[in-house]
């Protein structure tokens, strides 16, 4: 994909570019494609945020501190199997992290 900063809205260079790589909208959230592209600086973001709502789903329940609630996982660095919030694990109870 070619583009030329001053002639493309980036609305619309961010819209192409998610429909060219579906599979990068299968493997993150929201809040990750937001991280990946805040790197571009902040034009890129906020055309970002503009157009996100249409390629990735908004998660069903937030919680306090705005984490979702994602049921029984099993932690990727200790191994063990939790109930609740990953953050919360690897910030008070994980031995690996």
């Amino acid at each position: 994909m070619v583009y030329h900063l001053d002639e493309h809205d980036k609305r619309v260079i961010i819209r192409r570019f998610l429909e060219l790589n579906p599979q990068l909208v299968e493997a993150k959230d929201k809040a990750g494609f937001h991280r990946s592209v805040r790197s571009h600086g902040t034009s890129w973001l906020e055309a970002a945020r503009a157009v996100s709502d249409d390629y990735f789903d908004r998660p069903e329940r937030l919680q306090q501190g705005g984490w979702v609630e994602q049921g029984e996982q099993t932690c990727p660095m200790c191994g063990e199997v939790i109930e609740g919030q990953l953050p919360t694990h690897l910030e008070n109870e994980c031995t690996a992290a």
